[in-house]
């Protein structure tokens, strides 16, 4: 088993092949895999074992899924590091910005060109500030998870006592 404490950056969509062994059809096995990666430190084995426990016990607490701010992997790095983000979607709304404005260069008539930069402004300012409120959800949303988390924590030490 892998270190828990060490974390291996791979691009979502990577081909993963298995080294050398044959499936029982005599084709290497080959799996698609998404790996969570983050900036933040891995917390200690035990901490972030009992964080999943947590989460496994009381599935409750956490917020209704949402593809920008509360994905799964929102909730590996919460249990890895008692963080809540997502690299998931900063990148799609960043994509978005640019993306949009890309598209309509692409179509449009030159004299509608300065039209569309006011454009991309626009939309890359909306961008930004959902990504903030996105931001500001994810530090209250961690907070909350941290404050069950410990009281939980604090509950099972005072009924094993």
């Amino acid at each position: 088993q892998a270190d828990m404490n060490e974390w291996k950056k791979v691009e979502y969509g990577h081909e993963n092949t298995n080294d050398g062994g044959d499936n029982t059809n005599g084709t290497t096995a080959s799996t698609t895999v998404a790996i969570v990666t983050t900036t933040a430190a891995s917390d200690p084995k035990h901490l972030v074992i009992a964080r999943a426990n947590f989460l496994l016990s009381n599935p409750s607490v956490l917020p209704d899924y949402d593809l920008l701010k509360s994905n799964c992997e929102c909730v590996a790095v919460w249990c890895k590091t008692g963080k809540w983000c997502t690299l998931q979607g900063s990148s799609i709304l960043d994509n978005a910005a640019t993306s949009s404005v890309d598209m309509l260069k692409g179509v449009a008539p030159a004299s509608l060109l300065p039209a569309i930069s006011v454009f991309g402004v626009g939309a890359s300012a909306a961008l930004w500030y959902k990504k903030m409120q996105y931001e500001k959800f994810g530090e209250e949303t961690a907070d909350t998870l941290n404050k069950k988390f410990n009281d939980f924590l604090k509950k099972r030490s005072i009924q094993t006592k």
